[in-house]
């Protein structure tokens, strides 16, 4: 559109004005493609138009942009205008607050999002978007792809826009639960696309998703493309659940053999370990409760928590000489939280909360706080010979399947959530072999479409490594297998040929190694689980699965790959 074109549309800009813009618009431009991309735009606005990022972010949403979110020279120019009107219309002081943000509050503060459509909105908690941001700051902090791009602001929603590529929330999954993502397989901005396309976007946040659920969390209700679209309040969600998971994770009598000290009288090792992790933390919280002589006792992570007394005395009881009860002389509860939290901050774990959210009873970050503070400070005594014998012994048969059966389980968004199949279920090990044959059911449905134009029932494990086979030979390879037994796939090179034979594109020779060692068919196994996740599979299986054969996992892998390259 020409300049006069431009300034008969937007009357409200006189010519000299609109060639400025027009230069503005250039300058930006550096490689003279005709568009820039949102981020660039954003900030540049930012700086010249003097506006907070949310109410630059705002105007944005309101300029109709086409699918590929282009910004172009006349789309620049009408977000000027809406900035600027914004700007001129807001109350003096108000700092024009974003369109669809409420404004906030100063206890357990709510932000309205725009939903998918214009009478739908959503609400996210200003606390939790602030601490995780936050904690996102920390872990990623001087990351080769992305640590350029930190610290991001905790008061606005700029650290969403940059998860749309799904390198950000790629990154977190990897800090909560080490080595899930092979990250040689994402997607990065390099010399010749600075910016990552739709597809590229697409492949990324196709790991992160199936790589979310591989970790247990629960993403029914999220896809890549709410990522792209920057959904807030899902994309808060999932990184919750991401650093719950990584929290949550560390409550383990391996990595804290001293768990040992919580048991109960007359409980067993298996039966404590089956508890979930919050009530784990609980029964932590008392125990040290119980050993302070405090009366009290928590059964929450919001409403035994708030009045900070609880708190107190548990840091007293992990570090006597650091942390002293003197908040609990203070009748203010906000005043009493902020001493909670500095008393937190002598042991180096002041995260998570904040005086405003510790007296609102947020049981998220609440949570979060008390899990680590256990990683850090688990104040249980070693214990001894005797019991470390017991606690090196368990490794209860069937325990990685029923992991997986689990997963699985969950990700049908089964109301409430399985934490365990043996307690919550009632199920005992010599049954996960029906647990198996539901699975296996699971599979065959889920391949009826190829069934039926195979003019069968249903895929048996036959068909499915012959099917196996034909995509390593497709691919030009000449590896194969004769049953899910073979222990030829625990190099995990065959995989791999089978997912080069399904898009050659996708697997990359330079990575893989011959497998001739453990190391080695790790990484290879590493590799095509987080390449498989980038097609779009669903993959509940780790990499010792692969490299131990595990032959009813690997029998999910192949089913899984099947139905993945019928959608492509």
């Amino acid at each position: 559109m020409n300049i006069f074109k431009l300034q008969k549309k937007y009357p409200q800009f006189q010519q000299n004005e609109i060639f400025a813009l027009q230069d503005a618009f250039q300058r930006l431009d550096v490689d003279d493609k005709g568009y820039l991309d949102e981020a660039t735009v954003i900030k540049a606005t930012q700086q010249s138009e003097r506006q907070p990022y949310d109410v630059v972010r705002s105007a944005l949403k309101e300029v109709e942009l086409d699918s590929s979110r282009r910004v172009e020279l006349e789309d620049y120019v009408d977000l000027i205008s809406k900035v600027r009107n914004a700007s001129a219309t807001a109350p003096p002081g108000s700092g024009s607050p974003a369109r669809g943000h409420a404004s906030k509050g100063s206890i357990g503060g709510k932000i309205h999002v725009q939903g998918s459509s214009a009478n739908v909105t959503h609400t996210i908690n200003e606390d939790e978007r602030t601490e995780f941001t936050r904690h996102i700051n920390a872990v990623l902090a001087g990351d080769p792809d992305i640590g350029h791009l930190l610290p991001f602001p905790t008061d606005t929603f700029e650290m969403f826009d940059e998860c749309k590529d799904g390198l950000v929330l790629a990154k977190l999954i990897n800090d909560s639960v080490p080595d899930t993502i092979d990250e040689r397989v994402l997607n990065r901005p390099g010399k010749k696309n600075k910016q990552l396309n739709a597809f590229h976007m697409t492949e990324n946040n196709n790991i992160v998703i199936n790589s979310a659920k591989g970790i247990g969390c629960s993403v029914v209700n999220i896809g890549s493309g709410d990522i792209i679209e920057v959904r807030e309040h899902l994309i808060l969600g999932l990184i919750w659940q991401v650093i719950r998971r990584g929290l949550l994770g560390k409550i383990d009598i391996k990595l804290h053999p001293e768990l040992y000290r919580l048991l109960e009288e007359d409980e067993t090792l298996e039966q404590f370990l089956r508890l979930p992790p919050e009530q784990i933390l609980l029964r932590w919280f008392n125990y040290h409760l119980k050993n302070a002589n405090w009366d009290r006792r928590v059964a929450n992570f919001s409403s035994d928590v708030k009045d900070g007394a609880n708190y107190t005395v548990l840091l007293n009881q992990l570090a006597p000489d650091l942390c002293s009860r003197k908040p609990l002389q203070t009748p203010d509860l906000l005043q009493r939280a902020e001493q909670v939290l500095q008393n937190a901050e002598l042991l180096q774990c002041r995260k998570f909360l904040t005086p405003t959210s510790l007296v609102a009873g947020n049981p998220k970050l609440n949570l979060a706080f008390v899990a680590n503070l256990f990683n850090n400070h688990p104040g249980l005594d070693p214990i001894t010979e005797e019991d470390k014998f017991e606690v090196e012994d368990f490794d209860a048969e069937g325990e990685r399947e029923a992991r997986v059966f689990t997963l699985w389980l969950n990700s049908l968004d089964v109301q409430p959530a399985v934490n365990s199949l043996f307690d919550d279920l009632g199920w005992n090990i010599s049954q996960l072999r029906q647990m198996w044959q539901l699975m296996r059911k699971d599979i065959t449905n889920t391949l009826s479409s190829l069934a039926k134009r195979m003019g069968k029932r249903e895929i048996t494990d036959g068909e499915m490594i012959q099917w196996a086979n034909e995509m390593s030979r497709k691919g030009g390879k000449s590896s194969s297998i004769r049953s899910f037994k073979d222990q030829v796939i625990g190099s995990g090179v065959f995989l791999l040929d089978v997912l080069n034979g399904m898009k050659s594109s996708y697997v990359d020779y330079d990575l893989v190694t011959a497998g001739r060692t453990d190391d080695e068919s790790y990484a290879n196994a590493k590799l095509a689980i987080s390449i498989a996740r980038k097609m779009g599979a669903t993959i509940w299986l780790v990499p010792e699965d692969i490299c131990q054969v595990r032959p009813r996992l690997i029998t999910t892998f192949i089913g899984s790959l099947m139905a993945t390259f019928e959608k492509m």
